[in-house]
């Protein structure tokens, strides 16, 4: 038996067309409703964390840091550049955002305080304990360096007077 060439061409696209209907998969099911979850979106709570690491860098003075940074940097600047033009200055100050710093700062914070850390340190550094704590804490800082370079000088002296003792008593006397 003879197959003309006009009937496969209609009879093979036909059984291509059945093959994939008999073996194609059921349709999907439409997609589970969005479930509600409470509180503020995750972004939303992100911006608040951000916002509330910002109040804390403006609590403790680390928000200054960026200015007094960039005050120093030109100075040193200044001194290597005596010559530098009105213009040139304008325009270094211009292209060094302090902000550029604390943004950075924020990103540190976010990536070692948990939200509650955040939170309750912000708490409390708004206590007259926390803004006392804020006020002596330099002072402390410098006496704690002072303390503890006096007592590692010590800690040098102690161990050279016990290596010079061992010294001593391991010569052989005449």
């Amino acid at each position: 038996m003879k197959t003309s060439a006009p009937f496969l061409a209609l009879a093979l696209p036909l059984l291509a067309l059945a093959a994939t209907v008999a073996f194609a998969e059921a349709p999907a099911p439409p997609p589970a409703p969005l479930e509600l979850v409470p509180g503020p979106p995750p972004h939303l709570e992100e911006l608040d964390r951000v916002s509330a690491i910002r109040k804390l860098l403006e609590l403790t003075g680390v928000s200054r840091l960026g200015k007094e940074t960039k005050a120093r940097a030109l100075a040193s600047l200044k001194q290597k550049i005596p010559d530098g033009s009105a213009a040139f200055w304008t325009e270094i100050d211009k292209d060094n955002d302090p902000q550029e710093l604390l943004d950075q700062l924020v990103v540190i914070y976010l990536d070692h305080l948990s939200p509650e850390d955040v939170h309750a340190a912000v708490a409390f550094y708004e206590t007259p304990a926390g803004q006392h704590w804020l006020a002596t804490q330099g002072t402390i800082l410098k006496d704690s360096a002072n303390l503890a370079g006096a007592w590692e000088r010590k800690v040098v002296e102690r161990g050279l007077r016990k290596a010079t003792e061992q010294r001593m008593k391991a010569k052989p006397t005449r």
